[in-house]
């Protein structure tokens, strides 16, 4: 009788260490569910741009029909299409966010339709 209670307080513990496992397991599956369904929303969202360079190599993101501009360093990094602001007497576009300063021939963006 003393072992059949031991051997139940056993498999009651290694019930409680499986139950605890599944737990984490299952948060980690609803993480990756959703690092999933982000990376589907971006790829989505990516696609309504176009990556604009000039003869220097310099680029920028455009958003696809307008004349609206985003960082590259932001786009790529953080996901997320931060709007660069256009110095003129700089001659440089400046992302409010991280600080780039993004030497671009002003030429490649006046010829885009």
């Amino acid at each position: 009788m003393v072992e059949v209670n031991s051997y139940l307080i056993d498999l009651e513990r290694r019930n409680a260490e499986l139950n605890k496992e599944n737990a984490s397991l299952m948060h980690k599956i609803r993480h990756l569910e959703t690092e999933i369904a982000n990376h589907a929303r971006w790829e989505e969202e990516k696609a309504k741009y176009d990556l604009v360079q000039d003869a220097q190599f310099s680029a920028l993101y455009r958003l696809r029909g307008t004349k609206q501009f985003f960082c590259p360093k932001c786009f790529n990094d953080d996901r997320v299409p931060i709007h660069v602001i256009w110095q003129h007497r700089g001659s440089y576009f400046d992302c409010l966010k991280c600080k780039s300063k993004i030497n671009f021939d002003i030429g490649v963006l006046e010829r885009l339709s």
